[in-house]
């Protein structure tokens, strides 16, 4: 057995939300480097074509994705969505992961539909613990923050609204983004 903790629907929802909140705050941390891109556009000439946009936004993105997970759980052992819903990235011994257990787990967070594949393969890998396939990798698990904080009423409410804002904010970005990748692909198919 893996020494795994068992993962229950409930919990496993939280997971999926703070994910999202961490996909949009990814996002918002891309649009202001793409922001600083565009306006280098304006001081380097050679950089006025805008078929490099794209190219750098993609990379931006798969920068900043990848080291905003990466970073944060091999040294907080959480991202800012997995905070706000109290949880933690845990190795399968119960301790905190190391940087190299962190790069193996992030590697699908690098484009959002990797994800979804790393999810269903997992789920069907090892459905009883709901692992993505990354985490059986790298033998690590999400669970519980084991730290006990404690919140006046005041800032429980404000952090639920902050959770709830930025958990929509982040499903509705997500969906745009497998849209657009749908339609781009349907483009090019009659093209053909």
């Amino acid at each position: 057995m893996c020494g795994c903790v068992e993962i229950t629907p409930y919990f496993f929802r939280f997971r999926v939300l703070a994910y999202f909140a961490d996909f949009f705050l990814v996002l918002m941390f891309t649009s202001v480097g793409l922001i600083g891109a565009t306006m280098s556009m304006f001081f380097i000439p050679e950089l006025e074509t805008h078929d490099i946009l794209p190219l750098i936004t993609g990379i931006l993105f798969i920068l900043i994705s990848f080291g905003y997970f990466t970073f944060a759980e091999a040294f907080a052992s959480t991202t800012l969505g997995k905070f706000l819903y109290d949880l933690e990235t845990i190795d399968e011994s119960g301790s905190k992961i190391t940087f190299k257990q962190a790069l193996i787990r992030n590697l699908p967070k690098v484009r959002p539909e990797f994800v979804i594949i790393d999810l269903i393969v997992g789920y069907i890998i090892r459905p009883s613990t709901n692992q993505r396939l990354f985490d059986i990798l790298s033998k690590t698990n999400s669970t519980k923050s084991a730290v006990d904080r404690k919140y006046t009423q005041r800032e429980q409410s404000t952090i639920e609204v902050i959770r709830v804002v930025l958990s929509l904010l982040g499903i509705i970005f997500f969906l745009l983004m497998l849209l657009s990748y749908i339609f781009a692909i349907l483009t090019f198919l009659t093209t053909l």
